[in-house]
């Protein structure tokens, strides 16, 4: 094996098989924000890809980014659930944005100058965006292998710490002493791609708050018995006479009895669906504080 190859791979050499990396191993996070719909026909059913960011970590630390704005198509405009989830507005993209295509042709150059050949994003949202974004663009085959580098790194995150369900960047971030809550950090494309990599690293190093690791797995592992336990989705029931100040307090009556052999997960569930069924939606005690 020539110096060249050995080189390239362990330049590239995968997250979960880096127990005897070189000094000069370099691993990139990515992250994307995009127009997310506030209703199924929205922008032709498209969610575009409107932010692209990415750092490239070297013995966890970050050594280079990249970020980029992108356009979207002609005609279509930015969500309200966007807008208020990401804080990006019209004239940023019209300013700043460039087309998705050549902005992923700039991204595959800032992997290529650091031989970077698999990129890591929190989820597999990232990658399923960005097919799509490629889909109504009509990529050419460079921009396709470049998305086919992403790979999704949440497994080794639920792996080593034995997680409960799904977690999101932020509880990673809390357990790991990441403050991804600062003020304008999250849901950034480029803040949350780096915190990915800060928290992972911190991970590796043992750096983890156990405690709301066990508190946040616990509140996780309850929600997901109390919604695999809830079997009315939708209810629009007018309330029925029978259902009376009286009736209620008997019926809570019956769930406090049943709370004394069920988990409170499944008789939570059990009350909300009886809720939905009898017109008080409003009484339902949902999945806080479980």
């Amino acid at each position: 094996m020539t110096k060249k190859n050995r080189k390239e791979i362990t330049r590239n050499m995968p997250l979960k098989n880096t127990k005897n990396k070189p000094a000069d191993f370099k691993v990139c996070f990515l992250d994307t924000e995009f127009n997310a719909t506030d209703y199924n026909n929205q922008n032709d059913g498209f969610q575009e890809i409107t932010e692209i960011g990415a750092v490239i970590f070297q013995n966890g630390r970050p050594v280079d980014r990249f970020t980029q704005y992108c356009k979207i198509k002609k005609g279509h405009k930015l969500t309200k659930r966007c807008k208020k989830i990401t804080g990006i507005k019209p004239d940023v993209l019209s300013k700043e944005g460039i087309p998705f295509n050549q902005a992923m042709k700039n991204l595959k150059e800032f992997l290529d100058k650091h031989e970077i050949s698999k990129v890591y994003t929190f989820g597999p949202a990232d990658a399923f965006e960005m097919r799509s974004t490629a889909k109504l663009n009509g990529s050419d085959a460079d921009v396709l292998d470049t998305i086919k580098r992403i790979s999704n790194v949440y497994p080794i995150f639920a792996k080593t710490l034995s997680l409960h369900y799904a977690f999101s960047l932020s509880d990673i971030c809390r357990i790991c002493y990441i403050d991804h809550e600062a003020n304008g950090r999250a849901h950034s494309a480029l803040n949350d791609a780096e915190d990915t990599g800060f928290a992972f690293y911190n991970m590796k190093r043992g750096r983890i708050n156990k405690e709301i690791l066990q508190e946040i797995n616990t509140h996780k592992y309850h929600v997901k018995i109390y919604r695999e336990n809830r079997s009315v989705n939708m209810a629009n029931i007018k309330m029925p006479s029978v259902v009376t100040d009286e009736f209620i307090r008997n019926l809570e009556e019956v769930f406090k009895n049943a709370g004394q052999t069920l988990n409170e997960p499944i008789v939570r569930a059990m009350h909300d669906d009886m809720m939905r069924i009898i017109g008080r939606p409003d009484l339902e005690t949902g999945e806080s504080g479980l």
